[in-house]
């Protein structure tokens, strides 16, 4: 019996393949504008194609929030699932250009502090026994390292929309930072029973653009943050510090805020009210053609978290 082929028809179902890249590239960097300059098109043709593959699936892929912009539930599906068919077609794009040696070297990652331990000793011990011929170099810090200067390979870094850049960002989870303050600095200063009291106290936080501001909210109720932080910083081991010294009220990620949470020397603020505003780790690479051993850990990592997300949140270091 034969099997049934699809027909020439059928196949006019299928999107094209630079409308998924553009949706993928809108998706990880978070607004159409960076993914226009990484796709070196205008932001109206990235747009079209976006609005030709909602058309295409008969489902919005995305919401529009000004300039910012954020997967739909099914947008995230078909970002997870499309980004797996556009690694394949890079990888059998790159096989076919030359005949690549098995990896090796050294792979030179750089990751935040406080997720180096815990994520990459899960990761790490099954990748070095599949590629015995790679060696890896691991720089933990919360500074943005220049993957040219630094000679990066692979960057893990939190974000919660990532800028304009030609590198690759595939996003592996996502968190919502929580609002903690040290109890002396609560006894002195009294605690806020509303988010429009935030406003009356000192604020430590990471620098936000206007279309980014957080909101806070509970249940159906919302309030967005307009404030003047006391100390703005993009080192988020230095504004958790500042709060347990007690300089003030932060907003710390799971992982960070943990650990002084659990010991007391750090209590929750506001703790019926969430922080809309995720933040979430890409893993980021260049763009073209990857040397096999970025080639090879990229598909391991983004295994691991398809698999199970083997970086839950830690206590914080």
């Amino acid at each position: 019996m034969k099997t049934s082929q699809p027909s020439v028809a059928e196949s006019a179902t299928i999107p094209d393949v630079v409308d998924v890249l553009a949706f993928a590239r809108v998706v990880d960097l978070g607004s159409i504008t960076a993914a226009a300059t990484a796709l070196r098109e205008s932001k109206g043709t990235v747009s079209r194609r976006v609005s030709r593959l909602e058309s295409l699936l008969g489902a919005a892929l995305l919401r529009r929030h000004g300039r910012r912009v954020e997967p739909t539930d099914e947008g995230r599906r078909y970002r997870e699932q499309a980004g797996r068919a556009l690694d394949l077609l890079g990888d059998a794009a790159a096989s076919l250009r030359s005949a690549q040696a098995e990896p090796s070297g050294v792979l030179r990652v750089t990751t935040p502090l406080g997720i180096a331990a815990p994520m990459l000793s899960r990761l790490l011990p099954a990748f070095l026994e599949k590629f015995p011929a790679v060696r890896v170099d691991v720089v933990a810090t919360d500074a943005v390292l220049s993957f040219r200067e630094h000679q990066v390979d692979v960057a893990f870094r939190f974000a919660q929309a990532l800028p304009d850049s030609t590198l690759v960002a595939h996003r592996l989870f996502t968190l919502a930072p929580v609002l903690v303050a040290s109890p002396g600095y609560l006894a002195r200063r009294g605690r806020p029973a509303h988010p429009s009291e935030l406003g009356d106290h000192d604020v430590l936080a990471v620098p936000v653009e206007p279309a980014l501001r957080p909101r806070l909210t509970r249940g159906v109720e919302a309030h967005e943050l307009r404030l003047r932080p006391r100390v703005a910083s993009h080192d988020s081991a230095l504004l958790r510090d500042l709060a347990l010294a007690g300089a003030g009220i932060t907003a710390l990620l799971p992982h960070a805020a943990q650990g002084p949470l659990s010991t007391g020397e750090l209590v929750a603020v506001l703790p019926d009210w969430q922080v809309d505003s995720r933040v979430s780790l890409y893993l980021l690479h260049a763009g073209g053609v990857l040397p096999p051993r970025v080639r090879a850990f990229r598909n391991h990592v983004r295994s691991a978290f398809i698999e199970g997300n083997p970086c839950p949140p830690v206590a914080a270091r």
